[in-house]
C-alpha cells in the first residue's frame, strides 16, 4: 500500500474480495473514500481501493492492517466489519461498542437476508416471493453501508438493519 493523499476520509472494508464486501468496497471508492479492501484473497486493484491479503482471524494481520492503514493513509475513519463475525454475537457487540465508544464513534450492524452473489440467473419464484419483488444485490447493502457512514446518519448508533426485502416479516418461503 504506497501513500496517498491524506484528505479523503478512510475506510477499511474487511471480506473485500467479493459480494457484498466487493460491492461495499467498490461503492464507498465511487463514494471518494480510500477504501482498504482487506481480504484472505487480494482483492483487486482500482482507483481508490488499496487491496491487502488478510487473515480477521489472526490477531496479527489485525494488528498489522490497522498500522499500515494508519501510516499510508494517514487515518481510519471507518471499519466495515464484513468478515469474522458470528451473527448472533455481532448484534450484541454492535449494541455493546454503541455504548462504550460513543459519542465519538458510531457503531451499527447490518444484517442482510437473501443476496444474490452467484451471478446465475434466478427464477421468477425467487424474486416473487420477496415483499420487495426482488432478491437483494450487493449494492444494496453497499447502499445501506454508505449511509450509515455518512454524516446524515449522524444520530443512528447501536442500531441492526436487517436488509432482506420483507422476507422477516413474511416469515412463508418458496421451497
Amino acid at each position: 500500500m504506497a501513500p496517498k493523499s491524506r484528505s479523503k476520509r478512510v475506510a477499511i472494508v474487511t471480506g473485500a474480495g467479493n459480494g457484498i464486501g466487493e460491492g461495499i468496497t467498490k461503492r464507498l471508492a465511487k463514494d471518494g473514500w480510500q477504501v482498504v479492501a482487506a481480504d484472505l484473497n487480494s482483492p483487486r486493484k482500482v482507483a481508490g481501493i488499496h487491496p491487502v491479503r488478510c487473515d480477521v482471524r489472526q490477531e496479527a494481520d489485525l494488528k498489522e492492517l490497522v498500522a499500515a492503514t494508519r501510516k499510508n493513509l494517514g487515518r481510519i475513519d471507518a471499519i466495515v466489519s464484513n468478515a469474522g463475525v458470528g451473527e448472533g454475537g455481532l448484534i450484541a457487540l454492535t449494541h455493546s461498542l454503541a455504548i462504550s465508544m460513543g459519542p465519538e464513534v458510531r457503531v451499527n450492524c447490518i444484517s442482510p437476508g437473501w443476496i444474490d452473489v452467484s451471478g446465475k440467473k434466478l427464477k421468477k419464484a425467487d424474486h416473487a416471493q420477496h415483499p420487495a419483488g426482488r432478491v437483494g444485490v450487493p449494492e444494496d447493502i453497499a447502499a445501506a453501508a454508505a449511509f450509515l457512514l455518512s454524516a446524515e446518519a449522524g444520530f443512528i448508533t447501536g442500531a441492526e438493519f436487517v436488509i432482506d426485502g420483507g422476507m422477516t416479516r413474511k416469515m412463508i418461503y418458496v421451497e
